[in-house]
């Protein structure tokens, strides 16, 4: 997935009413990523599980979404390169999270 295909991913989304897991794999980044955030915040009270593999997303990007996914269970981050202080700013948002159970 790149970011020229994150707008026909949004589309889809756009017409779900639930999802429960929502995986990404791929080379998409800030710029591509705000409209499928977009759609993902619209339907953030069915999402129990978010996957995130290698993708060039900032922990800003990732923080605002997860503090919008109320219902979030499980959150997997692979192969991000966050840093430390990504690392914890993205913890922080983490924390606010009442139904977190997993973290990988």
């Amino acid at each position: 997935l790149t970011n020229k295909s994150a707008p026909a991913i949004a589309s889809i989304l756009s017409g779900l009413h639930q999802l429960n897991e929502f995986a990404l794999t791929g080379q998409v980044d800030d710029h591509g990523f705000p409209v499928i955030a977009m759609e993902l915040k619209c339907i953030s009270a069915s999402i129990l599980f978010l996957i995130l593999f290698w993708t060039n997303l900032s922990s800003t990007v990732l923080s605002s979404l997860i503090t919008s996914l109320d219902h979030l269970r499980e959150f997997h981050l692979v192969g991000n390169r966050l840093g430390d202080d990504g690392l914890r700013e993205l913890l922080g948002a983490l924390r606010k999270l009442k139904a977190l159970r997993k973290l990988a």
